[in-house]
């Protein structure tokens, strides 16, 4: 019995079929290794959700609610102006991180810090957000409303008081949460994150 021979694969196909498998092949290569976003730093969040508001007065006595800064990518983070070094580490880190990005993007990106110590800051903040940028929100309120801003985050702080010491510290969550322009959580940056991470997802946001 004769076995048929197998024909090459070029004359049981068109020339135009070929050619157009090997394009949309090397289109996935192409959108795999550098079109795809890649995964934001941090820890990012699978399914954004929309934080809910919250209203506090800034440190120029206005009040800003969060639902007042859509349409811009928001980093917020939380402390208190005497915190001898998470605080002004991480103000510093994002500071570097937005002035990292093109002028044109600058302008869509707003870094906002609370301070859960009302009762030292309300009248400090102005200087303190001074320190690293005017541009800088820094917000605070009445412990009512700093709840209804730290809850749904999961930011907790606690007052500590130190024996034989007039003052206080404040223990506080020193995470870093990123939210994209229309106010869902998109990732969350731990303390010690670095300036040259946190640029490459500033753009991707801003140009969303």
């Amino acid at each position: 019995m004769d076995i048929p021979l197998q024909k090459p694969l070029s004359s049981r196909f068109p020339n135009y079929l070929l050619a157009a498998s090997l394009v949309f092949l090397l289109g996935v290569v192409v959108w795999l290794m550098v079109l795809r976003p890649r995964p934001l730093h941090g820890f990012p969040v699978a399914n954004p959700v929309v934080v809910p508001n919250f209203t506090l007065t800034d440190q120029n006595g206005e009040r800003v609610s969060l639902f007042d800064l859509r349409d811009k990518v928001v980093l917020l983070s939380y402390g208190y102006t005497s915190c001898p070094d998470v605080c002004p580490i991480t103000l510093a880190v994002l500071t570097n991180a937005r002035d990292a990005l093109p002028a044109r993007l600058q302008d869509d990106v707003q870094v906002v810090f609370v301070s859960v110590d009302p009762e030292r800051d309300t009248d400090k903040l102005a200087a303190y957000m001074g320190h690293f940028d005017p541009d800088h929100l820094g917000l605070t309120g009445t412990e009512d409303e700093l709840v209804l801003a730290t809850a749904p985050l999961g930011v907790r702080w606690e007052k500590v008081t130190v024996e034989d010491r007039a003052d206080y510290f404040v223990d506080h969550t020193a995470t870093v949460a990123v939210l994209d322009k229309q106010g869902q959580l998109r990732t969350v940056y731990p303390f010690g994150v670095v300036s040259e991470d946190i640029t490459p997802d500033l753009k991707r946001l801003a140009r969303e």
